[in-house]
């Protein structure tokens, strides 16, 4: 898989070092939260955060196969998730697109119910 900047994706911390927080994407993905992602709060995040723990990240730089990734950044709106597929609706769509998503995903649960129940 390739992870383009500004992809928000769960990762397993595998590592905490000087460096930073290293972070497993997955099988064959790492990437690394350097140090200066977190300032001057950099101790405390060393000891807030341990081996296993599950993370939110957004990748916020690639040099060739390494991928830089930010827990401070995740929720900047100027790292555009290029996977989304709502990044360029209108503000005024997305209830009316929101509705017509939750009302199918309904539908589609009341089909597989009915289908469960007559396997039952």
């Amino acid at each position: 898989m390739i992870y383009p900047v500004g992809q928000r994706v769960n990762g397993e911390i595998n590592n905490i070092t000087e460096l930073g927080i290293f972070v497993s994407l997955d099988q064959h993905h790492s990437g690394l939260v350097h140090h200066s992602d977190f300032g001057d709060e950099w101790p405390l995040a060393q000891r807030r955060y341990e081996v296993g723990q599950t993370v939110r990240v957004v990748v916020d730089r690639r040099r060739g196969h390494q991928i830089g990734l930010s827990l401070s950044r995740v929720n900047d709106d100027s790292l555009v998730d290029p996977t989304n597929n709502y990044r360029n609706l209108a503000p005024a769509d997305f209830e009316r697109v929101l509705t017509k998503l939750v009302r199918r995903a309904e539908q589609e649960n009341r089909h597989f119910a009915k289908l469960i129940a007559k396997e039952d």
